[in-house]
Order: C-alpha cells, then sequence, then structure tokens
C-alpha cells in the first residue's frame, strides 16, 4: 500500500462527501449508506448516513472539508450549531460523526469528548470526531476504499508548473548603465580644501559591509507557478545561463562580506554558469505562486542576450523551460582627476567601467 503521508486530501467539499460515504459504508459494512439529500436542501447536520450491520437505528455524518494549506480548524461554534441541527433528524441518531480534513487538534477533540459527555447525559446520541489524520489511518485499514481512492487520485489529478520572470512573462528586456570613465593625469598635486564650517555637514554612516549599488547589474526575480491540481512537493529549481554575460550573484551581490544573518534561496555557481532556486516552502498548493529572491547578473558591456535554460524537479513532478532576457546597455561619461610629478606622465585614458552607485 501506498505510504500514508502520500494520501492527498479531497480537493473540494463534494469529493470529500463520497469518500465518507466510500469509507463507512466499508467500515458499517452498509450498501444502503447515502448522502443525505441533495445540495441546498436542509440535511438537519448530517451528510451522509446508515444503519450499520448488525445495528437497529441510523448513524449520521457531518463532512467538514477544511483547506489543506491554510490549516483551517474545525471550530466549537461549528460543533454546537451541527450537533444542534442532528438533534432534528429523523429517525434519531445513535450516533453522530464529525469526519473533517482538518489536521488533529487537541483543545477541539477535548471539546468533542465534553459535548459527547453532555449528550449521553441527555440520552441523546453519541458524538465522534475523525480528522484527517484518523480518516486516513482508516483509509489504510479499508482496502477496498484505500484502493478506490488512490485510483480516483490518479485519474483526477494532474501535476503541472510554469516559470516566468516576476511580472509573468518568459522573456525580460533591460536596459543598463555603464560609466565610459576618462581618467586625466595632470602635473600637480591634489589641491587641499579648506574647511568651511559653515557648510559642514554631518557625514553619511555607511555600512562597511556594503558597496555602493552597482547599476550595472541585471537583477530579476522568477516566479514558479503551480497550475496543475496536485500539490508540488519539494521543488527546486536547477538554471544554466547562457549567453554574453560576465558574472552571476545573489542579492549580496555588492557586499563585500555576506552578512552572517543573510538568507536567500538563491544559490550561485559562478565558475559553472548555474544557479539553484531552493524555496523556502517545502510544498506548492494548486494555485500557489511562489516568488524567488534577486539574482542578478552583469552583462557584457556591449550588451547581451541571455538564455537560462531551467529544469523544475520535484517528489513527483519535473518540467524544463527556457527563459530569455534581452540587455541593452548605454554608456555613460564620467571624468576623474589624477596628479602626477612629472610632465611626461600627462595623460588621458579611457575605459569603460561598472556604474556604481555611491549616493
Amino acid at each position: 500500500m501506498e505510504a500514508k503521508k502520500h494520501l492527498r486530501k479531497p480537493e473540494n467539499w463534494e469529493d470529500f462527501e463520497s469518500l465518507c460515504k466510500k469509507l463507512w459504508g466499508e467500515i458499517w459494512d452498509c450498501k444502503e449508506i447515502k448522502k443525505n439529500g441533495r445540495k441546498g436542501q436542509s440535511q438537519n447536520g448530517v451528510d451522509v448516513y446508515g444503519i450499520p450491520k448488525g445495528e437497529k437505528s441510523y448513524y449520521g455524518i457531518q463532512c467538514k472539508g477544511k483547506d489543506e494549506y491554510s490549516h483551517k480548524l474545525l471550530t466549537k461554534s461549528e460543533i454546537d450549531k451541527e450537533i444542534d441541527l442532528a438533534k432534528s433528524f429523523k429517525p434519531a441518531l445513535t450516533k453522530f460523526y464529525f469526519a473533517t480534513t482538518a489536521n488533529k487538534d487537541s483543545k477541539i477533540e477535548e471539546y468533542i469528548r465534553i459535548r459527547d459527555f453532555e449528550n449521553r447525559l441527555q440520552n441523546l446520541f453519541e458524538v465522534h470526531l475523525f480528522s484527517w489524520e484518523d480518516i486516513v489511518d482508516l483509509i489504510d485499514e479499508n482496502k477496498q476504499t484505500h484502493d478506490w481512492y488512490l485510483n480516483l487520485n490518479k485519474f483526477n489529478t494532474k501535476s503541472n508548473a510554469e516559470i516566468c520572470f516576476e511580472n509573468d512573462q518568459n522573456e525580460l528586456v533591460k536596459s543598463i548603465p555603464f560609466y565610459e570613465q576618462y581618467t586625466h593625469y595632470q602635473l600637480g598635486s591634489k589641491p587641499t580644501n579648506i574647511f568651511d564650517y559653515t557648510s559642514f555637514k554631518s557625514p553619511i554612516i555607511r555600512n562597511p559591509l556594503i558597496r555602493g549599488k552597482n547599476k550595472s547589474y541585471c537583477r530579476f526575480r522568477l516566479k514558479i507557478k503551480n497550475t496543475g491540481s496536485a500539490p508540488i512537493e519539494n521543488p527546486k529549481i536547477i538554471i544554466n545561463a547562457k549567453g554574453e554575460y560576465t558574472e552571476i550573484g545573489d542579492e549580496y551581490v555588492d557586499a563585500i562580506i555576506k552578512p552572517a544573518n543573510a538568507k536567500t534561496d538563491v544559490e550561485v555557481n559562478s565558475l559553472q554558469g548555474s544557479l539553484f532556486i531552493c524555496p523556502h516552502r517545502n510544498t506548492l498548493a494548486p494555485g500557489e505562486e511562489y516568488l524567488s529572491n534577486t539574482i542578478c547578473i552583469k552583462p557584457d558591456f556591449k550588451g547581451a542576450n541571455i538564455e537560462l535554460i531551467w529544469k523544475l524537479v520535484s517528489n513527483k513532478y519535473n518540467k524544463e523551460g527556457l527563459l530569455k532576457i534581452n540587455i541593452n546597455t548605454y554608456l555613460v561619461e564620467k571624468e576623474i582627476n589624477e596628479y602626477v610629478d612629472f610632465k611626461q606622465d600627462e595623460r588621458i585614458e579611457k575605459k569603460i567601467v561598472d556604474y556604481i552607485d555611491d549616493n
């Protein structure tokens, strides 16, 4: 049998109700087990009912589907409401079950025991609770339901995902500056400024571990979108970059030393030109999106066309694809002065350097 941890919760309330009918029909050995009425009709707190083999009175089940990923729980007010409604079910119930996809909670289990004890003192129906972990145990113990549920999941679920940029596109266009730096080497010595007290401003205290922002990096984030009907467990993205670039880094690329508390989901292998995205969440629910931390790529100063060849790997699903980055570059003139001691050393040198914003 498949391991319990892989039993996926039903996607909607109707599927959960069908599961409860199938499961307790097998447990009770009751071929006449039924869903109560149709959607929109008053059901007196009972979604599924039947008479177990060997019994002479009805048992009822209230099915409470809860969202698998927001961890919603059954509440005391819901319990009270459904118990009061079940008192009107005809003929009177002997046992009343709450079946829920919510995970086990000791406080709710305690409250169920209290309500069960109160009902017994009043000669009313017993009250019981089966949370998702309890239901998984029952599925595992009842072969017909187990096989039926696994086959249903295999036919009804489909894994799929998309990898794109933050703007939901598969192609990114960026414009990146570089400095066209002219260094004037001239005869003389660097002038000394006379301190002007009237124009004194407090010095800016900079973090010694952070340089000015290097605007010659193309910075972007990637989005992982679960577009299928099944969860994606333990997803990771492997990316190989191809094209005219000189360096790949994460969002701490401007740091001289990476801060000790730095936390990013991006791992870079500069030598191989590859990087990995390891999401901080272990599971992506159907319809859920995950946005990575910042990735930095420095293009050649003449511009670059870069391909990101990606592969998504997870426990049960893999997929490959391609993203493109078109980087246009432009030059900003920058002039600096240096001083030399001899006339023959005077000159002007030109070179292309990174555009680092020290402001």
